[in-house]
């Protein structure tokens, strides 16, 4: 029914307009980014869904039953549809095209980009286990890297090693490079210039992006945004998410390396420029400040009722346009 268009039509501005600026501009995502996180990706979901269905509703029209699994039979009953069937086919098709080709650029291009910074890192990176006694790597070190990081080896205090890769460059920077397998990385330089405090702090942070594959939780909201550049909200939530993955991966590292050393690592490197392909230190002065301001930030974090009141509502929020339809 025309009904079932209509309301999903107008799900879908809200949750790509004036939702997701509220959301976006709200501050108290920043007392649990985790949950936050979890909200965004269900209003991503709805969002993307609400769009198909609204075509799909539109193509239901033209048949004799009006209900959730009619969509199924569509394809069987071509030769029923109408006019408007017929149309909302047409819109079903062009949408889930639209989004399925920018979702598929937006892959090809993190898969490009991944491949990339892999194949620098088996041409000229090292893979040192972390902590272990002596560096061992599968080509000769040079005599000062190979000091600096006897030196720093031993204050790693994972039960565990893990490898860190270290790139033989002359500018200080640390990153994490994603994918199904995320690798580590740090520069020589970034060695040399950071006490052990702050080494174990940058590795903590980037350990934290590795473990929750924030650049995986970010691709959907980059898909989005060049799904639809035109928006500001599509801009708002990309850097909505960014922020809060940042402050996600310092709350991991803080309880591994403590409030001090973190905050000591972030104002170490804050003039660093991060690959704008990986999840990285920070990259502006505004963010730094932000982050900063979040780990010495005394206001109490969300309880956990709070908490479990913001996940039921992301669970409502991503079957939002299942409940438009059962409603109708």
């Amino acid at each position: 029914m025309w009904i079932n268009a209509v309301s999903l039509t107008v799900l879908a501005l809200l949750l790509a307009g004036p939702l997701s600026q509220a959301l976006a501009r709200a501050l108290w995502p920043r007392r649990n980014p985790r949950t936050a996180l979890l909200l965004w990706q269900a209003i991503g979901l709805a969002g993307g869904v609400a769009l198909l269905f609204t075509g799909l509703s539109l193509a239901e029209m033209g048949l004799p039953q009006h209900s959730l699994h009619a969509f199924t039979s569509i394809p069987a009953h071509l030769s029923a549809l109408n006019w408007i069937g017929w149309m909302g086919c047409i819109i079903t098709l062009f949408i889930a095209g639209w989004l399925l080709g920018v979702t598929a650029r937006t892959g090809r291009a993190f898969a490009h980009t991944l491949r990339r910074n892999r194949q620098i890192l088996q041409l000229l990176g090292e893979s040192i286990p972390w902590p272990s006694e002596t560096a061992k790597s599968r080509r000769p070190l040079g005599r000062t890297l190979r000091s600096t990081l006897t030196q720093h080896q031993r204050t790693f205090s994972s039960k565990r090693a893990e490898t860190v890769h270290i790139l033989p460059f002359s500018i200080p920077s640390a990153y994490c490079i994603g994918g199904v397998r995320p690798k580590i990385v740090l520069t020589a330089a970034a060695l040399a210039a950071l006490n052990t405090e702050q080494l174990s702090a940058i590795v903590a942070h980037e350990q934290a992006h590795a473990r929750y594959h924030h650049d995986l939780v970010i691709q959907p909201f980059v898909a989005w945004h060049r799904a639809f550049p035109f928006l500001n909200p599509s801009l708002e939530a990309l850097t909505a998410v960014e922020t809060l993955v940042e402050l996600h991966a310092d709350d991991s590292a803080r309880k591994k390396v403590g409030l001090s050393a973190l905050i000591a690592a972030i104002r170490s490197v804050q003039h660093l420029q991060s690959e704008p392909s990986t999840i990285a230190l920070p990259s502006s002065n505004q963010e730094v400040t932000l982050r900063i301001q979040h780990l010495q930030d005394t206001t109490v974090p969300l309880n956990p009722f709070v908490q479990a009141c913001i996940l039921l509502t992301a669970l409502v929020v991503a079957l939002l346009p299942i409940l438009v339809l059962l409603a109708h």
